[in-house]
């Protein structure tokens, strides 16, 4: 306990210590200790040192925002644990902000935010001289909507959404492309009380319908319902290409969509790690076991690698072994690589999260 505490008070003083607070702090009590008519025996002196120590750790923990290192030192919760925890909060807010500007105009915007900078892009979908009049009214709209979901202190820019040019395409492909459109849905609406999932499902420009399914699905029901879909509708010289997907493949494929949670706020949490040079993140799990891919600029040569090798291996390890990332990860095996800036392997090791 006492190393907790030694710890966490480390950190308060090189983060959060103020002379001036501390000198405050200690008038006011001096004022109170003044005014009483009797001295303080031991006992009080002792409850209102004690008192003290509760009120800076009080001020400590019980901020409106904790940050993820802070929280790792007084909780001791992994770093990236702390950081989805955080993250996901402040995106769930950012959803409702999003939802709260939508019922209070007409106008299509969405906000876009960078919470490590404390910044929101608003995108409207007017014209360049909407945006220009009505820029001071929808910066406020935007500023009062984020302070009332406890984002404070963030700038906010505004933006015009661009439209996409249209492709420059001939009359009969237009009508091929409108006609796949109608196939596409036809079929969708055909399959949605059925138990196939719409797996690599897509049409391309000679017509060839592709849908993926499980090794232990029909094929035969599949093709008869897709092609009474084409019947109905009276669409003509459709083929069909149904590939069925192995055990092995399937597992994979599982596996991959569980993890990503995992894996985005991996490399998300690590960016935040400054001194640590992340800079950019793969995966592969083909072949098994999973591949986490951890890029950085570190110098071969840096005096510094061994540290930073070590501090970005046991972050990663700590986050897969806890209990915040094991729906995500499970028990599975796993491989970690780490790469200087040459693009060399500096650490590899298989591991697996438990």
């Amino acid at each position: 306990m006492d190393k907790k505490l030694k710890k966490a008070k480390k950190y308060y003083e090189e983060h959060y210590y103020n002379q001036e607070i501390e000198d405050n702090i200690k008038e006011k009590v001096e004022q109170n200790m003044r005014v009483q008519k009797n001295p303080m025996s031991f006992g009080k002196k002792i409850i209102v040192t004690s008192s003290i120590i509760v009120l800076v750790i009080s001020l400590l923990v019980g901020s409106t925002y904790v940050s993820p290192t802070m929280a790792e030192v007084v909780a001791k919760i992994p770093f990236i644990s702390e950081f989805m925890k955080t993250r996901e909060d402040q995106r769930e807010r950012m959803e409702l902000v999003n939802t709260s500007l939508g019922n209070k105009t007409d106008h299509t915007l969405f906000v876009s935010p960078n919470f490590k900078d404390k910044k929101a892009i608003v995108r409207v979908n007017e014209s360049d001289k909407y945006i220009q009049t009505h820029k001071e009214e929808i910066v406020k709209m935007v500023e009062d909507e984020l302070t009332n979901h406890n984002f404070n202190g963030y700038s906010v820019k505004v933006e015009r959404v661009r439209p996409s040019p249209k492709p420059d395409i001939s009359k009969e492909d237009q009508e091929l492309v409108a006609e796949i459109d109608k196939v596409m849905a036809a079929i969708r609406k055909k399959l949605e009380h059925s138990d196939y999932h719409l797996s690599g499902f897509g049409i391309d420009a000679d017509k060839e319908i592709s849908m993926e399914v499980p090794y232990n699905k029909d094929t035969n029901k599949l093709r008869e319902l897709i092609q009474a879909a084409l019947d109905e509708g009276n669409y003509h010289d459709y083929t069909i290409n149904i590939k069925r997907i192995d055990r092995d493949e399937m597992e994979k494929r599982e596996q991959d969509q569980r993890w990503a949670k995992a894996r985005i706020y991996i490399y998300e949490a690590l960016k935040e790690k400054e001194h640590l040079d992340v800079t950019g993140f793969a995966y592969s799990n083909h072949p098994l076991p999973m591949t986490i891919i951890i890029k950085t600029s570190i110098h071969p040569w840096s005096f510094q690698k061994d540290e930073k090798v070590g501090e970005i291996e046991k972050l990663v390890e700590e986050f897969l072994s806890s209990k915040q990332a094991e729906p995500y990860v499970k028990d599975d095996p796993y491989k970690l690589v780490i790469r200087d800036k040459n693009h060399d392997d500096i650490f590899t090791e298989e591991k697996v999260a438990e």
